[in-house]
């Protein structure tokens, strides 16, 4: 997320919202805070982990 955006890949952009118990929805999408992670939830998709990575490192996944 950046500047209130969801960012999939490097085509889909949707204005975040905020949802119940502390998560936000972005068009079809439900992320969730877990501790320093994020999971997203979607059609077919259901707790994809995003790790937080240490701040000043180097971004590792794809794309970079």
């Amino acid at each position: 997320m950046r500047d209130g955006e969801l960012s999939v890949g490097t085509e889909l952009r949707l204005p975040v919202e905020p949802a119940p118990a502390g998560a936000w929805r972005a068009g079809p999408f439900t992320l969730r805070p877990d501790q320093e992670d994020l999971l997203l939830s979607g059609v077919a998709l259901r707790r994809m982990r995003f790790t937080g990575q240490p701040e000043g490192t180097r971004p590792v996944g794809f794309p970079r």
